[in-house]
Parts: C-alpha cells; structure tokens; sequence
C-alpha cells in the first residue's frame, strides 16, 4: 500500500511538472507572438537592443552630437541648412534595431520627402544624463560650432528632474529589497521555468510599483515622480534651466522651440494587455494632458515656444485600426517590454515638426528642389560589428557572428542580422556569397507608401543552400521601398564574411 502510494504521488509530481514544462515551452511561447503576454524571448531580445544601441554610438566622451559608424556630422555644414533635433534616448535610439525609425531620422526623411533636399538634421542628445539641464549643456557647447539654423527640442515629462550633487531632488523609486531565499527561488524558477517565471516576476514589479506609497528615502513610482517634478526645490531649479535656455537662445539669435513627444503612460506597455484600446487612449491623454500641461505653462513664462502634439497623436491612434482591441499598448511600443515609439509614432511626430517648420520656421529649411532619387545605401546595422564595409555601389562586406548570443530573434524566432537603409529604395535582386555560406532565408520590410512609414510587415523570402545564392524579388508595390534587410544564415567553417549585392 505506502509503495503504491509513494508511487502516486511520484506520478503526480512528475506530470505536474510535464504539463508546467509543456505549458512553459509551448503555450506561453505562442501567447507571446500573439501579443498576450510578454515573456523571455522578447525580454532578453529587447536587452540585446538596448545593448547594441548603446554600442552603435561611436561619439567620443563630452560630445553629444549624434555619431555612428555609417553616421558623422562634421562641423562643417554639407548642406544649406542644418537643424539640430534635441533630445535623451529619443536621439540616441535606444532599443530601436533601426537607428531609422528614431524621430529626428524621420524628420530628415520627411524633409525630403517634401522636397527640400538641401536641409540636414543633427541628433544632439546628453551623453549620460536624459534632462534638459544635461541637453542644454550640450546645446551651449555645439549649437554655433555646428552651425544651427534652428534648434528644436524634444520634451518627456522626465525632462524636468534636476540635480542636487550627484542626486536627483526627486529619486526614482528603489528596487524591491528581497531576502536571500527569495533570490534562491527566483533564480530556480528562472532556469526551470524560465517563460512562466518571467511573466510572473513582471507581475510582481508592477505589482510593487503600483502600490508603493513613495519616499525621499525610497523615491518615487515614475508617474508621480512626474508631477512631483515641477513642484518645489526641483521646479525651482527647472525654471532656472529654462530662463538659461531663453538666454542662450536670446543671445545667438537661433530659432528654438519644443515639442512634445507624447506615447504611453510611465507603465509598461505589458501592463496594458487586455485593456480596451479606448480606455487606454482616455488614460494617454489625461497622463500627457496634464503633465505638459505644466510643462507648456513654465516654459511659455520663460518666454519659450512650445508645441504640444498630444491631439495630433491621439488623433492619430483612435482613427489607425491596427490599434484598435486589446493590444494597442503592444503595437504603439518600440518592442512589447520597451515603451519608447514605434515607427508608426516617430513618423507623426516627423510629420508634424515638418508642418511646424514650413508654417512658422520657413527660413530655418530654405527652398524646396525637386526629388531626386536617393542612392540606396546602409547607414545602420545589428549588431553593430557586424561592419557593412561598402565595396561598390550597394554591394558591403558583412562580418556575420559566430555566435547566436550576437544576433537578434525577435519576432521572428530565429537568429539574424539586420541591415537598414539610409533612405528606402527599390530592390529586384538580392545576391550573397561566403566561402563557407550553407544556407541563408531573407526577410525584408518595407515603407509603406501611402502610410510613409516602415509598419515592420516581415516579407519572407525563400530558404536557400550553398555558398553563392540569389533571390529575385516579386514584381509587387512594396519591393519599391525597402527599408530593412534580416538575414539569419549557416556558416560552417573559419572565414565568416559574406558579400552582399542588392
């Protein structure tokens, strides 16, 4: 009898565990690319973005001009006018795979777009702090030497913390303190269960946020952290920072104005899953209304422009399908964990600053020239090693990786590389050779024409074998603005550079 029992409960033990297993490979896996949950696989995935976003960057220390391997503004102007684009991780791009999609690139192509070819747009971001105090001291060391013709300035609600020594006057709230066993068994449900575990651990983050009281001494959940900024001995300092910015911008005489750049609530985008697409539109709009709200009152009292885009961008959104149901928070975010803007986000934003430009700045931009037909050339890849040294007119070497963990998956659940366009452009034929290349599946995405943005739609081109390959592109509208190349591929053997012809 105990044997038989022993037995049982070993059998129950053991098919608990196959269905925890089977639910943690399996079912949460398929929740997740279908949007319903946000696990493992998009989590480490949006840290090798971030990571590599960071390591795009190849300004040296103090200079906070935008700079990247395929991207360098010397100081010298190379076209008629230059505008500068203001900004944190909004200008460096952070967790964006494509620095493209970042808004002050957008706006370069917009610019374009209308016809006004002799214009260039300069990120200028703070090399370690994300305020506008750090951004005005980048702005007051570079703004004549590289030459603005307008400066424009892109506002979060975050903008406004300040320093007092090497503290914030509001700090953000702690992590949870945990005990040792509570580590033990997080890190055991992270290696057995690391899916179930992931969803889980989120639920508990949020979980502390949303009910932490706040502190001086613990600091502050991020949303009321937000109000508490322009209250106090931080407001104080702000206004300090933004009568220095009037001055500066009084004495250089360089057209300056800001704009916000308004897209989710200080929550994650996981933590609006299943919400109803108008609740959470109601819930933007009352979080941005009211900060910029104080934010519009005290920079217009230091006599200072300020647009606010919040309409335009809820305008946006509730006419747009693909964020009408449930999983509007998902698809408005750069990646489901990471809240900054989508494309879809960064083009309004583009779209807007150009009507700003040409009804109120039209000196700032100068004629407009006819189109011309861009080349079609990289200026951005990840990982960044992956290199794309240009060999010929749209022909690069890449220095594919050796190793999954320098590759990216998302979405498509497969290690690649991606190569993005400076400017999107038609391709027939695509061709890549390596000496030890074994076989190589291509996706591709595209701008949409009549959108004028990139909406990320992956088009798969077939698997193909051996060390010299080619596709031929369908004869359809899209392949007339490629904007994004992925390429997951086997390489056997020690030389891992391939060829890329398009």
């Amino acid at each position: 009898m105990r044997k038989n029992f022993v037995t049982l409960v070993l059998l129950i033990v053991v098919s608990f565990v196959a269905i925890l297993v089977a639910v943690d490979c399996i079912a949460v896996p398929y929740l997740e690319d279908k949007q319903l949950v946000v696990s493992k696989a998009w989590k480490e995935d949006t840290f090798k973005r971030c990571m590599m976003s960071n390591e795009r960057l190849t300004s040296p220390p103090g200079l906070g001009v935008f700079r990247s391997k395929n991207i360098e503004f010397p100081e010298k102007k190379t076209k008629l006018k230059r505008l500068l684009v203001v900004g944190d991780s909004y200008v460096i791009g952070f967790g964006l795979s494509n620095i493209n999609n970042v808004w002050w690139r957008q706006l370069q192509r917009e610019l374009i777009r209308r016809g006004y070819n002799d214009v260039e747009v300069v990120g200028v971001h703070s090399f370690t702090l994300g305020n506008t105090a750090s951004q005005l001291d980048q702005v007051e060391r570079w703004a004549s030497k590289y030459h603005a013709d307008a400066i424009i300035w892109g506002y979060q609600p975050s903008d406004a913390e300040e320093l007092q020594g090497p503290r914030y006057f509001i700090e953000r709230l702690s992590p949870k303190k945990e005990s040792a066993a509570a580590k033990v068994v997080k890190r055991t449900m992270r290696s057995l269960i690391p899916n179930i575990s992931q969803v889980l651990l989120s639920l508990e983050d949020r979980h502390y946020a949303a009910n932490a009281i706040g502190s001086p001494a613990i600091g502050y959940e991020d949303s009321k952290r937000d109000l508490l900024l322009y209250e106090g001995e931080n407001f104080r300092h702000f206004n300090g920072t933004l009568e220095r910015m009037h001055k500066f911008a009084d004495r250089t005489k360089i057209p300056l104005f800001i704009v916000t750049l308004p897209t989710q609530t200080a929550e994650l985008p996981e933590a609006h899953i299943g919400k109803k697409s108008q609740q959470l539109f109601n819930e933007i709009e009352a979080y941005y209304k009211t900060r910029f709200a104080l934010a519009s009152k005290a920079y217009q009292s230091n006599g200072l422009k300020f647009f606010d885009l919040t309409d335009a961008y809820l305008n946006a959104i509730r006419k747009d399908p693909q964020f009408a149901g449930e999983t509007a928070a998902i698809r408005l975010a750069t990646t489901p964990p990471d809240p900054h803007p989508c494309s879809f986000t960064t083009h309004l934003y583009a779209v807007e600053v150009a009507d700003i430009l040409e009804k109120n700045y039209p000196q700032c931009i100068g004629p407009t020239s006819q189109v011309k037909e861009p080349e079609l050339k990289i200026n951005d890849c990840m990982p960044p090693s992956l290199g794309a040294f240009k060999i010929a007119p749209r022909s690069y070497i890449l220095a594919f990786p050796t190793n999954d963990h320098f590759q990216l998956s998302m979405p498509i659940r497969k290690p690649y590389v991606q190569l993005n366009f400076e400017m999107p452009g038609q391709i027939k034929t695509i061709k890549l050779t390596g000496p030890w290349l074994r076989k190589a599946t291509i996706w591709l995405t595209a701008v949409d024409p009549k959108d004028g943005y990139d909406r990320e739609l992956l088009h798969q081109l077939p698997e193909k074998k051996g060390s010299q390959l080619a596709w031929d592109l369908p004869k359809e509208p899209w392949t007339s603005q490629i904007n994004t190349l992925r390429i997951s591929a086997e390489i056997k053997g020690a030389d891992n550079r391939l060829n890329i012809t398009f």
